[in-house]
């Protein structure tokens, strides 16, 4: 049950610090970069546009890829903080997305991911509004882990505990 709990209160910290302030939780922005970059270098062999998609598809899908394997292992609390991390990392995707066409964020090296696929496709003026909706997305995906870690946690502490009436006895 403590666990359970613990968890809730780490996801809700995650989802909220990331959403409310628009920067990376500590740990998981570091990791999330790694992933990121290594995401482009597994793709280099498989085309441009492939390795360009890359970076950022393996930063959501490394987290939810872990989520699911929890799901299926039975520990569906490591699942729910794992889909909160996943949420997160959407964010950052999303914030990337929209500065395609303005390509204020400081990078690594290279090219704009985003910015390099959105003229390929011509829809560099429309970065912000997918970005906007790939937050919002994130924003959903975070709301449901914590509501779902949140029922765990009820569930759990209402399941464990006792009625008032076996203390007194």
């Amino acid at each position: 049950m403590r666990r359970t709990i613990a968890l809730t209160i780490l996801a809700t910290a995650m989802v909220g610090w990331v959403f409310v302030t628009d920067r990376d939780f500590p740990v998981t922005g570091l990791v999330d970069l790694g992933i990121h970059e290594l995401g482009h270098l597994l793709a280099i062999p498989l085309g441009q546009t492939v390795h360009f998609l890359a970076g950022s598809l393996a930063q959501i899908c490394a987290p939810a890829g872990l989520a699911v394997y929890f799901w299926f292992k039975g520990d569906s609390a490591a699942s729910g903080l794992l889909l909160a991390w996943t949420a997160t990392s959407i964010n950052d995707v999303a914030i990337y997305v929209a500065d395609a066409s303005t390509r204020f964020l400081p990078l690594i090296g290279g090219t704009h991911d985003w910015w390099w696929l959105f003229s390929r496709w011509d829809l560099l003026d429309a970065a912000v509004g997918i970005g906007g909706f790939v937050g919002f997305v994130g924003l959903m995906v975070g709301v449901a882990a914590v509501g779902w870690l949140g029922h765990q946690s009820w569930v759990s502490w209402s399941h464990d505990r006792r009625p008032v009436f076996m203390v007194l006895d």
